[in-house]
């Protein structure tokens, strides 16, 4: 029997809570990961792809010192066969039109859930493309519902989502707030519904990307 390959991912992300969640969802749900290495900067993505070779390289659109898009152009200017996802809270039609052009491997959304982050990963690593529903495909219902997420939060809910972002556990945001703890994860429970979160993750990723929370 083969054993699986150690998989080598460079991700680049200038939101500190992104790629805390991201970091999170690889590192519990796909041991074969040996190496997660990130990047904040256009720059400093460059030296480490300069220096590493990288099985997946997955990438934000918005970074500090230069696009997305110039660093596709970098890293396939380096590695032509590169496996590139784009992670992008932009689900706007002509950038992902854009995307297409610049034959990407793999497009999620932020708002997407774990799932399909690691799926996406897998089936890149497969050497097929993985693409979320272009938004002109999504189905208007789903559409309506999305938008919905995150609209009827109230102001303790949003207390309780800033506490989480900040990586307190369960009692400090009870004694902080001066609520029980059946309340904090009452609240907790109602976001991952409101948010359609699945985990810890994945609800602060979704947060992020409808703006509910500060980036750093």
């Amino acid at each position: 029997m083969k054993t699986q390959e150690p998989i080598r991912i460079l991700m680049i992300d200038d939101h500190e809570i992104v790629v805390c969640g991201l970091k999170h969802i690889i590192g519990t749900s796909m041991p074969e990961v040996s190496l997660l290495d990130t990047a904040t900067t256009g720059k400093e993505a460059k030296e480490k792809i300069s220096n590493n070779t990288y099985d997946i390289y997955m990438l934000d659109l918005e970074l500090p010192d230069m696009t997305g898009f110039d660093l596709i152009e970098c890293i396939r200017n380096n590695y032509p066969k590169a496996r590139i996802i784009v992670n992008t809270m932009h689900d706007e039609l002509w950038y992902y039109k854009r995307l297409e052009t610049y034959n990407v491997n793999g497009i999620v959304y932020k708002s997407v859930d774990a799932q399909q982050i690691i799926s996406a990963i897998h089936t890149v690593l497969r050497g097929d493309k993985y693409t979320c529903t272009p938004p002109e495909k999504a189905p208007a219902t789903r559409r309506r519902r999305t938008r919905q997420f995150g609209d009827d939060l109230s102001k303790r809910e949003l207390e309780v989502l800033r506490c989480i972002s900040q990586g307190k556990s369960t009692a400090e945001i009870a004694t902080e707030l001066c609520i029980s703890v059946n309340t904090v994860e009452t609240h907790h429970r109602h976001l991952n519904e409101k948010l359609n979160a699945t985990n810890m993750a994945s609800l602060i990723m979704h947060a992020v990307a409808k703006g509910l929370l500060p980036i750093r």
